[in-house]
């Protein structure tokens, strides 16, 4: 016969207890039906955001929700400007070089909201710009500034992992 080992600290109200799962619905969390949650208190992503969660709350508290549209237009208007500028440097026709940029509006207009991805669209296509004019001019600069473009990004959201990548390929490109 065996002896029972002793059940130290492991009552049922103990943290290393097993938890044992509730039939009723009032009971049952929020992480017993979705183990990873990408949003909310508990998010990996969370901490990423914070100047586009302080810029968007000034601007809210200072002049309302279309201060916010307002600002998100701007971002979205600038970022498409930005590759206009990026294929007229690359070579593109003014023609070609709208009918590009309009095409990529087109394709994105489902994403045109107030939320920190706007964000990543300016940034992406001024990593863009900078590569190109850094092959164009032959200059170090805009290698240098796109790290840091990169870092100001990863404050507003989790795409700057694509900025970090391209920044990576044109460097490699650039070497």
């Amino acid at each position: 016969r065996v002896p029972a080992r002793p059940r130290t600290g492991v009552g049922r109200g103990s943290v290393l207890a097993p938890r044992r799962r509730s039939t009723h619905r009032a009971d049952r969390r929020a992480s017993d039906h979705q183990p990873v949650v990408l949003h909310g208190a508990r998010s990996p992503f969370r901490r990423n955001r914070l100047l586009f969660d302080w810029s968007a709350y000034r601007l809210h508290s200072l002049h309302g929700i279309a201060a916010v549209q307002v600002a998100a237009a701007a971002v979205l208007a600038a970022a498409f400007a930005l590759v206009y500028l990026n294929a007229r440097k690359l070579g593109a026709g003014a023609g070609w070089a709208l009918a590009f940029t309009l095409a990529s509006a087109a394709a994105s207009q489902t994403r045109f909201t107030q939320r920190p991805h706007a964000v990543s669209y300016l940034f992406l296509a001024a990593i863009g710009l900078l590569f190109t004019h850094a092959r164009a001019s032959r200059r170090t600069w805009p290698l240098i500034v796109a790290p840091v473009v990169v870092a100001v990004w990863s404050n507003f959201h989790a795409g700057a992992v694509f900025g970090a990548g391209v920044t990576g390929l044109g460097a490699l490109a650039a070497w």
